[in-house]
């Protein structure tokens, strides 16, 4: 087929147009074909969709965006449902979260209920770091005093560090309870505005800083003093259970306004925390001395 390059006439044979006499060109029926049936395919799914527009009674545009808006979430679905990924994505969200708070520590109090599993994540980390620094006190501890006496008569104590290590796991763990229920007593006082979970999430939050300043302590007790080690140990023990209380309160305190005197509650939450922790060290602290003095005499007894 032929075709005019400035009318558009179309004929069969012939150099030049039988209207105005300008040149012909071959036209490719296959294309104008294929153009064809893409124009009235395009016309048949435009006509679809208002269709289904007006029968949903909302606009073309509307309608357009809830498609794509339902093609993206099932995408997104999709992606969730392949092996790994879910776990993957996970630890790299929270990853990017704990950088985030290690800049930024305040930016925890903006937290809320939706991070409560990154929030249990951080105090477990914390528990577990602070009790792998205590099993490594404590057998450098050991290897510098009974190291040899223990290797020459073949002592076991592998026993005795594991309870130990378990122990401390498990003191932290009722150390953060105490201050999270101390926090909450002291909301529920004052403010009364912030469920439990919330207070978990932002004061876990705020410890992202003191769980990577005792990694750091773990790797520094394998390779330096043990004395800096335990220095490094009170400081974070101290701001961790402490300070935080005081300046978690405050924080809260001035966010709703709820008192002039921000400075001197922020302060007595800090002294109920403390007293809180001599009255539960007095009850079920003794218990747990005489065990960890018990461990102490089973590997003397054996040396």
């Amino acid at each position: 087929m032929l075709q005019c390059t400035s009318c558009g006439r179309q004929q069969q044979s012939g150099k030049f147009c039988g209207s105005c006499g300008s040149a012909l060109e071959e036209v490719n029926e296959e294309i104008e074909a294929s153009d064809t049936n893409r124009s009235v395919q395009e016309k048949m799914e435009s006509k679809k969709i208002h269709e289904e527009a007006e029968v949903g009674n909302v606009s073309v545009e509307e309608h357009i965006e809830g498609q794509e808006a339902a093609a993206v979430a099932q995408s997104t679905i999709t992606e969730e449902l392949q092996p790994g990924h879910d776990l993957q994505g996970e630890l790299k969200r929270y990853w990017q979260y704990s950088l985030a708070l290690l800049k930024n520590p305040g930016k925890a109090f903006t937290h809320g209920e939706d991070k409560f599993k990154y929030g249990i994540v951080n105090l477990i980390l914390y528990a577990i770091t602070f009790s792998l620094i205590m099993l490594s006190l404590a057998r450098g501890a050991y290897k510098n005093t009974f190291g040899g006496f223990g290797s020459a008569f073949n002592v076991d104590t592998t026993g005795v560090f594991t309870q130990l290590t378990v122990y401390s796991f498990i003191g932290m763990c009722i150390s953060l309870a105490i201050v999270l229920l101390c926090l909450l007593i002291v909301e529920k006082i004052m403010i009364k505005r912030i469920s439990f979970k919330e207070i978990l999430v932002q004061y876990s939050g705020l410890l992202i800083p003191f769980v990577f300043l005792q990694v750091g302590t773990l790797l520094f007790s394998f390779i330096g003093s043990s004395i800096i080690a335990l220095i490094m140990v009170y400081i974070s023990l101290f701001y961790s259970l402490f300070y935080l209380t005081g300046l978690f309160i405050y924080e809260k305190l001035s966010f709703y306004q709820i008192t002039e005197n921000k400075v001197y509650t922020a302060i007595g939450t800090t002294i109920f925390v403390v007293i809180a922790f001599m009255i539960i060290t007095l009850v079920f602290g003794m218990s747990f001395m005489e065990r960890f003095l018990g461990m102490i005499d089973e590997v003397l007894y054996y040396l």
